[in-house]
């Protein structure tokens, strides 16, 4: 049992703590209570840890071994609706009405569509009967495919949408009747696309069109072929999918592959394609891609911290393998516990959670750092310490700084929760909860195992890593036969090239100067930079997707399909009405953004084949439901839906159309508001109202979320800002360290915005959310600074040096290892996690800069008043490796002390607080700062 460990009882009290001698003293009084509150409970709670560490470990692995019970409910999703668009806004209520009469009440559209763009090599013309004649081979061969699903065979005509009895496609060979007779010359194909009077859409089927001079097409690039399936959805769990549609679409698309690297019968074509499972493929398989580098982050972060925390030149003593394992295993088990916990209490699990381990491998390492470094800054007597005492002192002086940074990260994303994509709401979620677990078992589970460890280098056994044997030390080497090094060298160095050169007045100046061209440079970057929405971005480079897209957009005039509702209340058969739906149908034909000549309207169809004879109401629906069943009007039976068991009354109609192709996404959301603004402008919207007569497209979800990026990030930094100055005047006290602190801090995230546009990225809900993350991380180095400066005394310069010296090196450390757990994402396929590591790169840079020189500088100069000072406190004690407490080391004349330690300890740690220590040099030998 540890609890009978013989070295470790404890008996000391907690560290006295310098009380106000002045009242009145306000947030001082208040902030020093709680910071002096928060270093006696990490004090207590270390005294815990060390003297029980193996209850520790069997209690953390108990509450996370209950938590990933949830996984057991474990279910991904991937469907693009119900990651990436926004969840409430006029688009989704529309959605609902829509889905309900034209999906059946499903979470979906009624249709599915595969569809092909096809090409010739060299830009050659595709209005060739040799192109037509491969393009009817292609078809009845795509037409013809078949698809196993649970021991069922499924053709296209079991799954596909049937108009008119048939399958509906759409391919230009359909214009000239699928009859080869019909398109047996070039001159023959052309002067049928020319003389076109039916209502077939040549723009839709044709792209790259080029024009004589009199207007007439001469040719076209592209050709495109559309197939569309009924979207059969069955419900599986919470959720609707169509699997036999899934399955055939699967093998359309292979078929289709096939068919563009076919030299034979399809020579010099180039074929693109798409299907409606294209987009869940292609992002999972992204992700799937990068998963597969996460043991290369892990092995790197592994790597790096054994060998920067051990502690060569205590030789095999000093080898912390088993440590830095602990560390990760702790890492792994907040994931698990994190994702457990949220998949339990039922959050949606999305792909974009393989980016956890990535954000919680570095900032659980940094945390190691900061924790291993505290321990390694004791007395060279801790030895005389007992393993409860130097954890207590530990985390005394560790447990403060990393809640301020966990509890920052943390709030960061759960403030970013606030997005309405639920993809990154749910993702910030995780996030924020796995930060949490992260940090809850660094201050156990890892100091547990840091615990042990500390037992086992006290009785003088070496790490169970190491195959060592001890050799006989010598006075110029140590154990295992190295040469003795020293553990202080980025400490040293950080002090001797950058805390002690940064004492002189031309280089704190040139730090200034240099900050303010890097800001000048940050700020044109801040006011450039754009707010885009592409949800095509979210394809892997080299995807076929991306490819079919592209082609789309820059060959086709043909953009987004949308329609015109009209739900329930409207009287057709009433001539009043009719002339309002004449308006109706010609307002969405003139809007701008909108191809006039794409825009079906049943009424006015129908009206046209009364062929001049006057509507009569009585017969209005017996010569509708006519109409549609007709040939010329069987185009149109999906658009009028009737009440059920009635023919006579019409539950919802709609007027069909395209808007033109467009490029940015905010003349995309300029389309939506302009046919929106155009129907609401007609009598009949104004009679019935904009819930009941609206324009609706399943694009206009996305084109919502575009239009509140800009809002999202506002209220989100913003919220976060406030959040983080808080939790940071509390821990730091000081208003003036704390606004120079936050300063730092937003000046480092206006550079991560402003350089975000110079290394092309732009504002979307992917980049917002990460700028809330970024600006958790810039947090880390600047508090860090900060809360270390306030605990030295002394001069501005020399509370600067001595602070430096003390945490720049975990500073770095920190910042480094979560380099090398994002690093291996810089070449990722993904634009969710090249964004992610662009953002994180920017964020390590600049806080790594803000706190480790723009910061010390401003502090140096401002000196905002130490705790000491700002308590009043005149006692000769000295702060033991710069906590807060004071060592009452004084000799009572009772024999007593409320801080008892050690004589030779108190005598070695313990100088004249008027004596502050000189700035160290690389030859010195380390030393405990002040």
């Amino acid at each position: 049992m540890d609890e009978g460990h013989p070295h470790d009882t404890v008996e000391s009290q907690p560290p006295a703590f310098t009380k106000p001698t002045k009242r009145g003293e306000g947030v001082y009084n208040v902030g020093l209570k709680l910071s002096n509150k928060l270093h006696s409970f990490f004090y207590r709670y270390g005294q815990l840890v060390g003297t029980y560490p193996v209850r520790v470990i069997v209690l953390s692995v108990v509450v996370v071994g209950i938590c990933s019970l949830g996984l057991f409910k474990l279910e991904a999703e991937t469907r693009i609706t119900k990651l990436w668009v926004h969840t409430d806004n006029k688009a989704q209520r529309d959605k609902k009405v829509v889905d309900n009469v034209y999906g059946n009440g499903k979470s979906s559209s009624l249709y599915r569509i595969a569809q092909l763009l096809i090409t010739v090599d060299q830009n050659q013309d595709m209005l060739q009967p040799v192109h037509f004649d491969r393009l009817r081979l292609l078809n009845k061969a795509l037409t013809a495919v078949k698809a196993t699903y649970q021991g069922t065979v499924y053709t296209f005509d079991d799954l596909c949408n049937k108009r008119g009895g048939a399958c509906y496609t759409f391919n230009i060979l359909q214009l000239f009747n699928d009859d080869p007779t019909e398109w047996s010359s070039r001159e023959q194909i052309l002067a049928g696309v020319n003389s076109n009077t039916t209502s077939f859409n040549v723009n839709r089927a044709l792209g790259g069109i080029t024009y004589d001079a009199a207007g007439q097409i001469a040719g076209a690039k592209y050709v495109s072929a559309e197939y569309w399936l009924d979207n059969n959805e069955e419900k599986v769990g919470d959720d609707y999918v169509d699997r036999k549609a899934e399955a055939w679409e699967k093998e359309w698309l292979d078929l289709a592959e096939a068919a563009g690297n076919n030299d034979v019968d399809f020579l010099d074509w180039t074929i693109y394609r798409r299907a409606a499972r294209s987009w869940s493929d292609e992002f999972d398989r992204a992700l799937d891609a990068d998963i597969g580098w996460m043991p290369v982050a892990f092995t790197l972060s592994i790597l790096y911290a054994c060998f920067m925390l051990s502690r060569w030149s205590k030789g095999y003593l000093g080898f912390r393998g088993l440590v830095v394992l602990g560390g990760i295993l702790s890492i792994g088990m907040a994931l698990v516990a994190a994702y457990g916990l949220c998949v339990g209490v039922g959050l949606m699990f999305t792909p974009l959670m393989s980016a956890m381990p990535f954000l919680l491998l570095g900032l659980g390492v940094d945390d190691m750092f900061v924790i291993i470094h505290c321990l390694d800054s004791l007395p060279e007597e801790e030895s005389l310490l007992s393993v409860p005492e130097r954890m207590a002192l530990t985390l005394a002086k560790a447990g403060p700084s990393i809640t301020l940074t966990s509890l920052t990260d943390c709030l960061g994303f759960l403030l970013g929760s606030n997005t309405a994509l639920p993809a990154l709401s749910k993702f910030s979620v995780y996030c924020g909860v796995g930060i949490l677990f992260d940090f809850l078992l660094q201050i156990t589970f890892f100091c547990a195992v840091l615990a042990l460890d500390m037992r086992s280098k006290q009785a003088g056994q070496g790490d169970l890593m190491c195959c060592c044997s001890p050799l006989n030390p010598v006075s110029e080497r140590s154990y295992c036969g190295y040469v003795k090094k020293d553990d202080f060298t980025l400490q040293r160095a950080v002090s001797r090239f950058l805390a002690e050169p940064m004492v002189r007045k031309p280089v704190k100046a040139f730090v200034l100067v240099g900050f303010a061209a890097i800001g000048g440079g940050g700020l044109w970057g801040a006011m450039s930079i754009k707010t885009e929405m592409e949800i095509r971005d979210f394809l892997p480079k080299g995807s076929y997707l991306e490819a079919f897209y592209e082609k789309d957009d820059k060959h086709f005039s043909i953009g987004t399909s949308t329609a015109v509702y009209i739900d329930r209340g409207v009287e057709y058969s009433n001539p009043t009405v009719w002339p309002k739906m004449h308006e109706l149908c010609d307002a969405f034909r003139s809007t701008r953004f909108v191809g006039s000549d794409t825009v079906e309207c049943w009424f006015q169809a129908f009206a046209a084949s009364w062929e001049g004879a006057p509507l009569q109401r009585g017969a209005f629906y017996v010569d509708l439901q006519r109409f549609l069943g007709s040939p010329e009007g069987h185009a149109y039976a999906r658009d009028v839906v009737f009440e059920a068991n009635s023919t006579s009354s019409i539950r919802t109609s709609r007027l069909t159309g395209y808007h033109d192709q467009l490029l940015e996404s905010s003349t995309r959301a300029k389309s939506m508001d302009y046919l929106r603004q155009s129907v609401a402008g007609t009598a009949l919207a104004r009679e019935f109202g904009d819930v009941r007569v609206f324009a609706y497209s399943t694009a206009y979800i996305h084109y919502e979320t575009y239009k509140s990026i800009e809002k999202d990030a506002t209220m989100n930094l913003t919220l976060a800002v406030a959040g983080m100055s808080v939790i940071v005047l509390i821990i730091v006290v000081n208003p003036t360290a704390a606004a120079l602190t936050v300063g730092s801090i937003g000046l480092a995230v206006m550079n991560i915005v402003g350089y975000m546009y110079w290394w092309g990225l732009h504002l979307d809900n992917v980049t917002v959310m990460m700028l809330v993350l970024a600006l958790g991380l810039s947090v880390d180095q600047s508090a860090h600074m900060t809360h270390n400066y306030m605990h030295k005394r002394g001069t501005g310069d020399e509370r600067m040096v001595e602070a430096m010296r003390d945490i720049g090196a975990p500073i770095i450390h920190g910042s480094v290892s979560t380099f090398l757990a994002v690093v291996v994402l810089a070449g990722s396929q993904s634009y969710v996690f090249t964004a992610f590591f662009r953002q994180l790169f920017l964020a390590l840079v600049f806080g790594l800069a803000h706190g480790l020189l723009l910061l010390p500088v401003a502090l140096s100069l401002i000196n905002p008043a130490s705790y000491a000072a700002t308590t009043g406190s005149k006692s000769p004690g000295q702060f033991l490796h710069s906590t807060s407490f004071q060592i009452e080391c004084s000799k009572a004349s009772e024999g007593t002390r409320r801080f008892p330690l050690p004589d030779e300890l108190c005598d070695a740690a313990v100088q004249p607080a008027e004596a502050p220590a000189s700035p160290a040099r690389a030859t010195d030998t380390p030393v405990v700062p002040n």
